[in-house]
Formats: C-alpha cells, sequence, structure tokens
C-alpha cells in the first residue's frame, strides 16, 4: 500500500466515523422527540374527552393510535440506521485489519465487547410501544 493509498484510507476512517456519530446523534433526537411527541398528543387528547361521555367522537379515537404509529414508524427508522451503522462498521474493521494489528483497532475491540446499550434500547422501544397502545386502549376502549 503506497503513502497515498493509506492517507486515503485513514481519512476515510475518520469520515465514517462522523457519519456513525451523526446517525448516532438523529437515533438520540427521534427517540427524545418520539417522548415528547407521545407526551403532548396524550395531554392533547385526555384533555379533549370527558368522562360524561357514552361516545367519544370517531376522529379522537382514531387520534389516539397517531402516537403508537409514530413509536413504530420511529423503530422502522432507527432499526434502518442500525442497519447502516452495522454495515459502515463492518467495513471500517476491514480497514483497521488493513491499515493497523488485526485485533488492537476500536472496530474490533467493540465487535468483541458486550452490548448493554442494545438491550437498554429495546426496553425502551417496547415500552413505548406498549404505553402507546395501552394508553390508547385505556383512554378510548374500542367499544362505544
Amino acid at each position: 500500500m503506497t503513502k497515498q493509498e493509506f492517507e486515503f484510507h485513514c481519512l476515510e476512517y475518520i469520515q465514517l466515523h462522523k457519519v456513525i456519530d451523526d446517525i448516532l446523534k438523529s437515533m438520540r433526537d427521534v427517540i427524545k422527540y418520539i417522548f415528547v411527541f407521545t407526551g403532548v398528543s396524550y395531554a392533547f387528547l385526555l384533555s379533549q374527552i370527558s368522562i360524561k361521555d357514552a361516545c367519544i367522537p370517531l376522529n379522537l379515537q382514531i387520534a389516539t393510535w397517531v402516537p403508537t404509529f409514530l413509536v413504530i414508524l420511529s423503530i422502522v427508522g432507527t432499526a434502518f440506521w442500525v442497519y447502516q451503522i452495522k454495515i459502515i462498521r463492518t467495513y471500517l474493521h476491514d480497514l483497521e485489519v488493513q491499515l493497523a494489528a488485526a485485533e488492537l483497532g476500536w472496530e474490533a475491540f467493540a465487535l468483541r465487547s458486550r452490548k448493554p446499550q442494545h438491550v437498554a434500547s429495546w426496553v425502551v422501544w417496547t415500552v413505548l410501544v406498549v404505553g402507546t397502545i395501552g394508553l390508547s386502549w385505556l383512554i378510548f376502549p374500542p367499544t362505544c
């Protein structure tokens, strides 16, 4: 490998890490905003109903499922980002093997290490999905 190729791959390595950082920032933003949006949505919906009403208007019943739909859409988007990160990390690991010692780079370490953040993220998304579905059923039962 020539010096020019080595420098190119080093810059590529740095740039791809920046891409991963941007993706992770976007994922954190999605999680943050989905919590805010869900809370605001349910606060609005709860302010629009009365316990005395025998029937809730259909448009409000449908509106209760919007937060659940957006949470599921956020999960799909996040899963796509995770897939992108896995592709980039595989390439970065290959670069590390070519440019440095095979098992000394960050990507090699990350592939070997435990990942408690994966479990935590699944717990957060599961709670969001179950919580929004449960809250939608609780606010407006399907039978009217």
